[in-house]
This record gives structure tokens, sequence and C-alpha cells, in this order.
């Protein structure tokens, strides 16, 4: 039986922040609205979460 799944809608985070980063990183402000929704608020720990991902894929 397949596992069901279901997307958990959150609410918008800080509009401020959020087009802050989607200018600095030039991403899409809906990409950026996720990163902050998951708590990444600054550049400092969107680089810091990249290079840990980034590590786990070459382990």
């Amino acid at each position: 039986m397949p596992i069901e799944k279901r997307w958990v809608v959150r609410p918008h985070g800080e509009i401020e922040v959020v087009e802050r980063l989607a200018q600095h990183l030039r991403m899409s402000p809906v990409l950026a609205n996720l990163l902050v929704q998951r708590g990444i608020l600054h550049l400092n720990y969107f680089y810091k979460s990249l290079r840990i991902s980034v590590l786990y894929l070459l382990i």
C-alpha cells in the first residue's frame, strides 16, 4: 500500500527577509520563502547549510 503524503502549508515568511534573500541569491521569491520558512534567515545560514549538503554528497 502506498504511503500517503500530506503537504503542510506554512504561513508566508517575513516579506522583507524573503525579498532580501531572493535578491542576494538571485532566486525566485517562492524559493526564498521556502528557505525562510525552514529557518534560513541570513545568507550565512544558507551558505553553511549548502556547504554541509555538498559534503554529504561527497561521502
